[in-house]
């Protein structure tokens, strides 16, 4: 009997696109600027960050321009390859930015 084993990833560091780490899977939340058919760029209010698209990245929305996205993956130079985009319209970033700020004291990051 075959036996499947699961790969477990890292998890995304939540980042701003300002401060982005040199390596390691990142989630970057912001405004839809731009896309086309390899790629999205996304502002989050520090800078932006350009999201390199394949045929595996998984997308679970319709693109659009002035949406808000939270867009995951992993670091390559100063892009991120996209793993995962995700539709956040209607999404509370002031109580997203309480939580993280309240997250980051307790565990002193």
């Amino acid at each position: 009997m075959d036996t499947f084993e699961q790969k477990k990833r890292l998890p995304a560091v939540p980042s701003k696109a300002s401060a982005l780490p040199e390596s390691g899977r990142v989630s970057v939340i912001g405004t839809l600027v731009d896309f086309d058919d390899d790629s999205l760029v996304i502002d989050d209010g520090t800078g932006s960050v350009t999201g390199r698209l394949s045929d595996e990245t998984i997308k679970n929305c319709v693109l659009d321009k002035g949406g808000i996205f939270r867009l995951i993956g992993r670091m390559s130079g100063n892009e991120v390859t996209a793993e995962i985009i995700q539709d956040f319209n209607g999404f509370d970033s002031k109580l997203y930015e309480k939580a993280l700020e309240m997250f980051r004291k307790e565990v002193k990051v």
